[in-house]
């Protein structure tokens, strides 16, 4: 699954084949509550290419980790 950090991306990952998905409001508002729906998925956390996105893909990163153990969870720069 590709964590992307806007609906656009999404879209356009998806026409591509992809299985993707974000959160909403983009950067900065992930809940660990997300991580819930990707248990057990190997997960890449493509973020936006700024200090927002980066923060954010280790926000995303360490939730999915500590969600189950069964999750893995990769940061794409």
């Amino acid at each position: 699954v590709l964590i992307l950090e806007g609906e656009k991306d999404v879209e356009t990952a998806r026409k591509a084949g992809f299985v993707a998905t974000c959160n909403p409001t983009g950067a900065g508002s992930w809940q660990d509550q997300y991580s819930n729906y990707l248990i057990g998925r190997t997960c890449f956390i493509i973020p936006d290419n700024d200090k927002a996105g980066e923060d954010h893909a280790k926000t995303v990163h360490l939730s999915l980790l500590k969600s189950d153990p069964s999750t893995k969870a990769y940061i794409l720069r």
